[in-house]
């Protein structure tokens, strides 16, 4: 039994020796604290301390927040004065700086702190321009920004001056501009003649690269055509070149080079021909073959969407007056020529005949076509096609049109 009471004592002497005192919480709601640094406004080169006076020693939080994000630093104490050291990171950024004091998570003074970019080591200049290439006579225009920043890449002050120069020839206007919204901005407008307009920015003794931008005609305007030939005859063999006047704007300048105009030719049937051309050195040039029978073309040419010329008349004589029709023995083989041209020689090689077969009642039965070789173009009616009886036919060749009648046999 005595066994049993001393393992009980012994026991309970155990329990009592494993408790611990639990220590007073310190009491701080009477603990005040003194801001002792009275400057507010500092440059991103300065090095910052905030010290706070308070009546009890204690280890409050310094509570950091700007623009990029948020931090808590630890004091360096000095009997009743606390030291707080800004990082580096913090005060190299410009803009307004917040800071809590916190003791037990209660705020127990707060402020601002205004840190601005430095003005006077020399600062640097992004410039950016665009777009690089615009159309002469005043209207379009290339915008220039400038962001100036200190050596922390942080925007300079409101007002700050950005000196600007551009020069076109002999021309070389000098501007000021001033930061606002953290940059210094402005428009730059063409001149009327084409050329390169070239482009500085200065900031203290800090210079930007020089940027170009390049000064293009503007559209074309109204223009003239002219034609050049070996001579007037529709012969189906030579060529026609068709030119333009210089082809310019509206303020003098010649076209960029490789502008295409088209060329369009209205025959005196309605039917319409197309070639293009495109300009060097604002002239555009195109070729057509001459037509292969008497003709009236209406020449205009285009830029489209911008200029035309007048139309201008181009006839062609007839460089065939006559040919003839010479048939065989049974009427099947037509042999169409010698076709000669306005020299009394043969007409080139290719030149199309047509052959239309009708019935005696007038029904076409048939339209073959081929091409002259050596003046001589050829038609065979082969027998089991066209069976023995009259036909009328008619035989078209350089716009000369023969009916003739015949008996196949």
């Amino acid at each position: 039994m005595k066994n049993y009471i001393y393992i009980i004592l012994l026991f309970l002497f155990c329990i009592s020796c494993g408790k611990k005192e639990t220590p007073k919480k310190q009491n701080t709601k009477n603990v005040a604290f003194t801001l002792i640094t009275s400057k507010k406004n500092y440059t991103v080169s300065d090095s910052i301390s905030l010290e706070f006076s308070t009546n009890q020693q204690n280890n409050a939080i310094l509570v950091l927040k700007n623009a990029y994000g948020i931090t808590a630093i630890k004091p360096k104490l000095n009997s009743t004065k606390l030291t707080y050291k800004i990082p580096s990171n913090f005060t190299k950024i410009v803009g307004n700086l917040k800071w809590l004091l916190v003791l037990d998570n209660s705020t127990k003074l707060q402020g601002t702190l205004n840190i601005t970019p430095e003005t006077n080591n020399y600062p640097k200049l992004e410039t950016y321009l665009g777009p690089r290439s615009i159309v002469a006579g005043g209207k379009d225009f290339s915008m220039l920004v400038n962001a100036p920043t200190d050596r922390f890449d942080n925007p300079l002050q409101t007002g700050t001056k950005v000196a600007i120069k551009h020069q076109f020839k002999k021309e070389v206007i000098t501007d000021t501009l001033r930061v606002k919204n953290l940059v210094a901005w402005t428009n730059i407008f063409s001149p009327q003649k084409t050329g390169r307009i070239l482009i500085t920015s200065l900031v203290d003794s800090t210079k930007s690269k020089e940027l170009t931008t390049v000064i293009l005609p503007d559209n074309a305007s109204n223009f003239t055509v002219d034609y050049s030939r070996n001579h007037k005859y529709a012969d189906g063999n030579q060529i026609i070149t068709f030119t333009t006047s210089t082809i310019k704007d509206n303020h003098g300048n010649v076209v960029s080079d490789g502008t295409l105009v088209l060329f369009t030719v209205k025959d005196s049937m309605g039917n319409l021909l197309q070639t293009n051309g495109t300009t060097i050195n604002g002239v555009a040039i195109a070729k057509l073959l001459h037509p292969s029978k008497k003709e009236s073309w209406t020449v205009t040419a285009y830029v489209t969407g911008a200029a035309k010329s007048d139309p201008i008349m181009v006839d062609f004589s007839s460089a065939i007056k006559d040919y003839k029709i010479q048939l065989s023995t049974n009427n099947r083989i037509i042999t169409i020529g010698p076709i000669e041209s306005f020299m009394q020689q043969f007409v080139p090689d290719g030149l199309t005949v047509t052959v239309c077969i009708y019935t005696k009642d007038g029904k076409l039965l048939n339209t073959i076509k081929t091409t002259s070789l050596k003046g001589i173009a050829k038609f065979n009616f082969d027998e089991n096609f066209y069976k023995e009886g009259t036909y009328n036919i008619k035989i078209e060749a350089a716009g000369i049109i023969k009916n003739k009648v015949i008996m196949l046999k």
